[in-house]
């Protein structure tokens, strides 16, 4: 799995981030925890799912890369509305999916 570089945290998670992605990475996926992906579909944009998803391995090796994580689904949608936010008021586009693999480069 590949881990957006400025990762998206919600408020309710913040505190243990870093447990939470070293959790997800060895296969342990806490209760309540949400990621937004960006598939690797080119006709989506954006995915919520529960954390526990990421287990089965067709999602693991589909998902392009995590840009988000929460604590609950109302959380990980309220990340989506600002990674949009950020995209608008970053550009002239509102393609999100660009955005992210542009900046995403750009850091490597």
């Amino acid at each position: 799995m590949v881990w957006y570089r400025d990762l998206y945290v919600g408020r309710l998670i913040a505190f243990r981030r870093r447990k939470v992605v070293e959790g997800i990475e060895a296969g342990k996926y806490p209760a309540g925890v949400y990621v937004v992906i960006l598939p690797e579909s080119s006709s989506s944009q954006l995915e919520i799912m529960s954390a526990g998803e990421l287990r089965h391995p067709w999602i693991r090796t589909h998902c392009r890369m995590i840009v988000a994580i929460a604590q609950g689904k109302m959380e990980a949608q309220g990340l989506v509305e600002r990674i949009a936010g950020d995209v608008y008021l970053g550009g002239d586009s509102a393609d999100i999916r660009s955005w992210l693999i542009e900046r995403q480069k750009a850091s490597e």
